[in-house]
């Protein structure tokens, strides 16, 4: 059962969505008198105002550790995002020039989204891709700024970066990141040594993102703010395999997805839930539907390790995540779902956990029904299956 907000997105609870009749009154009340943000900047600013103080996201680097983790108030997490975006002008990025990113999940890649779309255009790119695929991406945007890893142990993104970023005519400077705030203290001092060790690979600047984004003020955007219709990103279609092309969206549509996925449950989005994100954000769902649409609401968003679900110990741990956090809803794809069965479940408690999105393919109705049966947990298909079961009210 789906839901749907009242017109002016401030009033009252959602409604169900039982009948073709009420999708027929959602689409009575135009967009313009629902008093929606028009863009994910003024949605993030919204959002940080319900609850400053309480956490917006909570990021840990190892699934063994995830009680050590790093969180950030709304206040703090938006007064990043205007920091990035201020960052950004000052290297000379403007409306129309984009800041690539090719970062694993880190609170530093929602930095290089939001703040790269306040300032100009935020050009994702999958780090799983191999150097002549960034390449080929890179020289087709040519972007003012890359945002990229720093030198790590046990990661080839830096090296990669650097070959695909040869021959770019417009790039200024590269900004690296490093891991030196999510690990244990006495390994962070090895981790910033190395990211200053290698800063010869690249033809341009080299600049620390973390010293950089300091310097700057979090209190307001120095510059006039994005319009709804402006080009806010660059996302690759195809994953990793084939040939991706760059799709381009604006401002007030990354607005207006949030806002519908937020109205359809608005239950499951506001101030007090929490968010498990697993997926990558190079791709829209995880950018969207567990980072922009919870935040718009004031929710909390948990970011499992760098590389999400594909993290160690993130599926083996996940009923304790899930415990621990009081995760209230997350979303994944159907391999996601399968591997979790398999993890153990026994004496955990899920009271927290009120649904679970599947997205990207159809999910297998046998797999639909062992993993609601097992878990008492309510899957939300996001993507359509002609064997799918029918709709529960």
């Amino acid at each position: 059962m789906l839901q749907v907000a009242s017109s002016d997105d401030s009033k009252g609870p959602a409604k169900p969505v039982a009948s073709y009749e009420d999708v027929l009154a959602i689409e009575r009340t135009p967009l313009a008198e629902r008093n929606l943000p028009e863009t994910p900047y003024e949605m993030l600013r919204r959002g940080a105002a319900i609850a400053p103080a309480a956490p917006a996201l909570t990021f840990f680097a190892d699934a063994a550790r995830y009680e050590q983790a790093t969180v950030w108030s709304h206040r703090e997490f938006f007064r990043r995002i205007t920091e990035a975006g201020n960052l950004f002008r000052r290297l000379g990025v403007e409306r129309g020039d984009a800041v690539a990113f090719v970062l694993p999940n880190l609170p530093e890649t929602h930095l290089a989204i939001w703040g790269g779309e306040a300032a100009g255009i935020a050009f994702a790119i999958s780090p799983l891709l191999e150097a002549p695929q960034m390449a080929g991406l890179l020289k087709a945007v040519e972007p003012k700024l890359i945002v990229t890893l720093a030198p790590t142990p046990g990661s080839d993104l830096w090296r990669k970066v650097a070959a695909a970023a040869e021959g770019l005519a417009r790039l200024r400077a590269v900004l690296s990141v490093d891991m030196a705030p999510y690990v244990p203290a006495d390994q962070a001092p090895a981790l910033r040594a190395l990211a200053r060790s290698e800063t010869a690979a690249f033809k341009v600047p080299v600049l620390d993102f973390h010293a950089e984004a300091e310097i700057e003020s979090g209190d307001a955007l120095n510059f006039e703010p994005p319009k709804p219709g402006d080009i806010s990103s660059y996302f690759c279609t195809g994953g990793t395999t084939g040939l991706p092309k760059i799709a381009r969206r604006t401002h007030f549509s990354e607005a207006f997805d949030a806002w519908a996925m937020t109205s359809f449950r608005e239950d499951l989005f506001g101030a007090g839930k929490t968010i498990l994100c697993g997926l990558p954000l190079f791709h829209v769902n995880g950018q969207l539907v567990t980072g922009l649409a919870p935040w718009s609401k004031g929710a909390h968003v948990v970011m499992a390790t760098p590389q999400g679900y594909r993290g160690p110990g993130v599926i083996a741990n996940f009923w304790a995540l899930v415990e621990h956090f009081r995760i209230s809803l997350f979303s994944g794809v159907p391999t996601v779902y399968s591997a979790l069965l398999q993890a153990p479940l026994a004496g955990r408690n899920l009271a927290s956990l009120e649904a679970a999105i599947c997205g990207a393919a159809p999910m297998p109705v046998q797999l639909f029904h062992d993993f609601e049966r097992a878990t008492g947990v309510r899957i939300l298909e996001a993507t359509a299956s002609p064997k799918a079961p029918a709709p529960r009210a």
